[in-house]
């Protein structure tokens, strides 16, 4: 048993880094999914942002003209409040236009790539999902045999402390379940 520990040792590192990095790029696809998603909505949000930079003050000196009318005015202040404010619903119903027509021209073009990115970011990380579940439980496998060869092959604290850990690995598996329950629930998806 002694011959087969630098083995052992091996298995140990190959079968850590197969666990981690296959519980790591799961962590990084659904990151990716989000990432998409918020990326079509920031753009989103930038093009509403630069029309109402826009729009917000003509709405509010509409808003203003329209309340200094229902006061008492001369006919000429009238006159001339009249025609400011349609000149201004004017401006406005431009920059309403401009926005319309902007965001119908993105939906078309730049957008469409990006909501077929957010659409499809969910079940491409699902998908992938299922190889990560294989890396780790092939990683697992990996690190209870590297557990198992230094566990009864090596010697003092190297060995107890692999014995608890095959333990350790073991009560997961058949008790809690808990390092298996998203395993279970992405292959069965």
């Amino acid at each position: 048993m002694k011959a087969l520990l630098p083995l052992g040792y091996l298995l140990l590192l190959v079968g850590l880094v197969l666990v981690v990095a296959a519980r790591g790029m799961d962590n990084l696809s659904a990151d990716g999914a989000a990432r998409a998603k918020a990326k079509l909505q920031l753009a989103q949000n930038e093009l509403v942002q630069k029309y109402a930079e826009r729009s917000k003050p003509l709405e509010s000196e509409i808003a203003k003209l329209n309340a200094d009318m229902t006061g008492e005015m001369s006919g000429e202040d009238r006159n001339t409040a009249t025609q400011t404010l349609k000149t201004k619903r004017d401006e406005l119903g431009k920059v309403q236009k401009e926005f319309a027509d902007e965001r119908a021209t993105l939906q078309a073009g730049e957008w469409l790539e990006l909501q077929a990115d957010s659409d499809n970011a969910v079940p491409k990380a699902q998908m992938q999902g299922y190889w990560h579940e294989m890396g780790f439980v092939a990683g697992t496998a990996v690190l209870t045999l590297g557990l198992v060869i230094v566990g009864f092959g090596g010697t003092g604290s190297e060995r107890w402390l692999c014995l608890i850990m095959i333990g350790l690995i073991t009560f997961s598996l058949y008790i809690s379940g808990m390092a298996w329950t998203g395993s279970l629930g992405t292959l069965l998806r």
